[in-house]
């Protein structure tokens, strides 16, 4: 059974200059902040299906709960997408006659993106390109035209003499010779040919390979540590990642970072605020200033009453002991 073709991407490219392109800048200033991160996810959603992505009630609803953010109603997103469509960042025309959401920019880095994959399924009436620049069927080559290395180690190749028979009809097989492909001689039957069993084949050298990059376990456990006892702090629209995990657990100790997520979660943080790191260190600042304005004042209290300023209440009574009679 054949494997199914994907069409969608993993990751696709962004340009540093994304949240300076004019386009993102008034939509930015017509909506607010909050649609920066919309777009960026439309544009998650888009890729993941390929180089278009229907639209309609339902995935604007989706789309308002995945936000999880104050004001970002179904309404709202509603008016970000028409303004979106007004600023020709997606095609009206495939919007208002498909209710979809792509553009000429987007199918272009989509090319760029599937350039070695066989066999791209298109859908043509969401197609915005030129027939020439829509992905062919075959095999396309890869972009700097260096066709990437099977196998980083090469092996000799061995030559076959096919069966023959003999006059009285019997099979007689020669025994396989192996040819070195790095031997210079034309004749494959030489002794220099010929790989001599004692002397080791040569082999190019093993390319080093890229190390992937690992999980922390402690990042994990953190993970569904919240996931636990405060789910909504994963709901911000930028969570903490492994890097910002590492260096909190530098900064702080253990007990106050348990103590301000379980904070941020009880006050519903998350609606108000889009980054979780940042939110965390914001608020313990503002708990650090509290707890020195706290210990200034107990500290100006003390000098009082050590120099005798210090007012005491005039209708302060103490409490008498009560005196037990035996009989």
């Amino acid at each position: 059974m054949a494997r199914p073709q994907k069409r969608g991407l993993d990751y696709f490219p962004l340009d540093v200059g994304f949240f300076e392109d004019d386009k993102i800048q008034l939509i930015s200033a017509e909506f607010g902040i909050k649609a920066e991160s919309l777009i960026l996810r439309l544009l998650c959603k888009i890729y993941k299906e390929g180089y278009y992505y229907k639209w309609g009630a339902d995935q604007c609803l989706l789309m308002a709960k995945s936000m999880g953010v104050v004001g970002c109603s179904k309404e709202w997103i509603s008016e970000v997408i028409q303004g979106l469509i007004r600023r020709r960042f997606f095609d009206e025309g495939c919007f208002n006659q498909f209710a979809v959401l792509t553009s000429t920019a987007i199918q272009s880095r989509y090319i760029k993106a599937t350039n070695e994959r066989k066999n791209v399924g298109l859908d043509k009436p969401f197609w915005l390109l030129s027939s020439q620049a829509a992905p062919s069927s075959g095999v396309n080559p890869p972009i700097n035209g260096v066709n990437p290395p099977i196998n980083t180690q090469s092996k000799a190749k061995k030559s076959k003499v096919k069966k023959s028979k003999d006059v009285e009809g019997k099979d007689v097989s020669d025994q396989s010779t192996s040819v070195d492909l790095y031997t210079t001689s034309e004749n494959p039957n030489s002794e220099t040919s010929q790989i001599d069993s004692k002397k080791p084949s040569k082999q190019r050298k093993k390319v080093p390979q890229k190390k992937e990059s690992v999980v922390d376990p402690n990042f994990t456990k953190f993970q569904e540590w919240i996931d636990v006892n405060a789910p909504d702090v994963a709901n911000f629209a930028q969570p903490f990642t492994q890097v910002e995990f590492v260096r909190l657990k530098d900064e702080f100790p253990l007990d106050v970072i348990q103590g301000l997520i379980l904070a941020m979660y009880n006050k519903s943080a998350h609606k108000n605020n889009l980054s979780a790191n940042l939110t965390f260190r914001a608020w313990h600042k503002r708990d650090s200033e509290n707890k020195n304005n706290n210990s200034n004042n107990r500290n100006n209290g003390e000098y009082r009453r050590n120099n005798g300023d210090d007012i005491h209440p005039t209708n302060s009574t103490t409490k008498q002991p009560t005196r037990r009679t035996t009989l």
